[in-house]
């Protein structure tokens, strides 16, 4: 077993394990993120990224990137058999930017990938967490790749692992939302 350099070991490369890497590694962290999947996911969960994530992402990355090219979101209108039900609008100009964006998945992880590794931040992909435990300093992590098995003990690790999370398993905590296997 090694002691790992890193301070936080992130599990998990979507758009939450690549937020959380980006805005600890922006913070001076020392951050380790890896990813079962050996390549990016080619498809989205997600078509908009809205004004309260636009704000968040702000600090830690240039986000006119991410909106450039891409419709603004300014609301929504419901129809049934071309007969209008109702419209909403979400335009508030006191807020100084778009309600929201039009933008697959893929890209905002794309561009999220783009500033981790502007930040010297790489993914580790086709490394997967086997195993942890609580240690004295932390998490002894167990991660399995083509490379072989690795056991490291670092202070932290934050589970990004998605709905079928392993760490959620593993710690028996319940999934209080809906996994959907649709493409």
């Amino acid at each position: 077993m090694k002691t790992s350099s890193m301070h936080v070991l992130v599990v998990g490369a979507g758009p939450v394990g690549l937020t959380a890497a980006l805005a600890l590694s922006r913070l001076g962290v020392r951050v380790r993120i890896i990813d079962q999947s050996k390549e990016t996911n080619p498809y989205s969960k997600a078509l908009v990224l809205w004004r309260g994530s636009l704000k968040a992402l702000n600090p830690f990355m240039e986000t006119d990137g991410l909106t450039q090219g891409h419709a603004d979101l300014k609301g929504i209108k419901v129809s049934s058999k071309n007969e209008s039900i109702a419209t909403m609008s979400f335009e508030d100009d006191t807020r100084g930017i778009s309600p929201g964006v039009f933008i697959p998945q893929y890209e905002t992880e794309s561009s999220l990938l783009a500033a981790l590794v502007a930040n010297g931040v790489h993914v580790e992909r086709g490394t997967s967490l086997d195993s942890f435990t609580h240690s004295s300093t932390g998490v002894v992590a167990s991660l399995k790749s083509d490379a072989g098995i690795e056991t490291l003990d670092v202070p932290w690790m934050v589970a990004c692992d998605g709905g079928h999370s392993s760490i959620r398993k593993t710690l028996d905590l319940a999934f209080e939302g809906v996994a959907t296997e649709r493409r």
